[in-house]
């Protein structure tokens, strides 16, 4: 009976000690069946070789003229099998423009929590009018060379589905070089020719999109309230403010998808004057030069049609608003412009969408604004 008993033991040990060494699931069959599949826990656990994307495509934007940009992307999975990004990119224009810029997106437990880490450095010839509607219509152009430094941290915990919460600090230097004489004369006497600003801002995301590349179904919601300390930056006085957008996707007949964004950013009154809000770039107010029309705050709003043509080549057609202003007691509708036009998008690589866009403003001294635009990615 010992003996028995004994080998009994002796073999449930056994099968426990390989249990141990495997990942089991238990599945069903709908009936009454239950049954077992075992994954060897070496090959449950493996980490994946990482996989790298080469991508080389042209730019343009009215302010950088055209550009080549440069982008390699790399997926790799961890030890907890969540797939991390990291990425570097490299943009240079026919104008002297150029930028480099490094990304790492560490997802953890499943995407519980996720730490992002970036760094960039660029150098920009642009255009400076002067600050407010007013200066963007009357005034004519300087031109310096705008360099910018930044580094971020970011960490974002997932509350509940699709719902993100979690703190920022970034660090910007901003500064123009030895063009800021010819700026000045633009800007209140108490202005700097640089800032080292240190943001600290708590994030609130809402994202139920199919897809971040391309969505044609889902909405999407950040909010980021902001405060620059003094003490951790060179400025005088501390400044505060708060970024938000919110974006909607619909599909609506074969190949179409409807989507709207209303963005706004505001800055206080000791808000630098290098972080000021731009009209037009490369995701709004499209076809306007970046920083035309700039001051503390900003509101636009854009509706885009999309429309897939063959295989994965089609077209789109978009209109909006948008409004600079110095403060809500300033705000005027009158000074509110208006976007709008047409582009092409081709989905030429895995996860990259090349997008063409030729988008018309407002009407400035007789003229019509407008320009053409080469981008990568979905404009929201």
């Amino acid at each position: 009976m010992r003996i028995k008993l004994f080998a009994i033991l002796s073999i449930l040990l056994y099968v426990s000690s390989l249990a141990k060494a495997q990942e089991y699931k238990a599945l069903s069959d709908g009936r009454d069946t239950i049954y077992y599949n075992y994954v060897p826990m070496s090959e449950a656990v493996k980490p994946r070789k990482p996989k790298v994307d080469f991508t080389v495509v042209p730019l343009y934007t009215p302010a950088t003229s055209l550009a080549v940009g440069v982008g390699v992307q790399s997926v790799y999975t961890t030890k907890n099998s969540d797939k991390s990004h990291i990425s570097a990119s490299l943009m240079a224009s026919i104008r002297g423009m150029y930028s480099v810029g490094v990304s790492n997106v560490n997802p953890f437990q499943g995407g519980k929590h996720t730490l992002s880490v970036s760094a960039s450095a660029s150098s920009m010839p642009t255009k400076f009018w002067g600050v407010g509607y007013n200066a963007a219509i009357v005034n004519s152009a300087v031109l310096y060379t705008k360099q910018h430094y930044s580094a971020q941290v970011e960490y974002l915990y997932r509350v509940v589905k699709n719902l993100y919460l979690g703190p920022c600090v970034e660090l910007d230097y901003v500064g123009c070089g030895k063009k800021f004489d010819a700026v000045a004369p633009l800007l209140p006497s108490e202005a700097q020719s640089e800032v080292i600003a240190t943001t600290i801002s708590a994030i609130i995301k809402y994202d139920t999109r199919n897809s971040k590349q391309n969505p044609q179904k889902g909405i999407y919601l950040s909010l980021r309230p902001y405060i620059r300390p003094a003490i951790a930056s060179n400025t005088n006085n501390s400044s505060f403010g708060v970024e938000g957008s919110v974006s909607g996707y619909q599909k609506l007949w074969r190949g179409a998808t409807l989507a709207g964004e209303i963005y706004t950013l505001l800055g206080s009154k000791y808000t630098p004057w290098q972080l000021y809000a731009r009209i037009g770039d490369s995701h709004r107010m499209r076809g306007y030069y970046e920083g035309q029309f700039t001051d503390r705050n900003m509101v636009t709003l854009q509706a885009e049609l999309r429309q897939n043509i063959w295989r994965g080549i089609g077209i789109a057609a978009w209109g909006g608003a948008g409004n600079c202003f110095s403060s809500f007691d300033e705000f005027k509708w009158q000074h509110t412009l208006p976007t709008y036009g047409l582009g092409v998008r081709w989905a030429a690589f895995e996860n990259v969408l090349l997008r063409f866009d030729y988008g018309f403003g407002a009407k400035v001294n007789g003229k019509v604004i407008h320009g053409p635009l080469f981008s990568v990615g979905s404009a929201f």
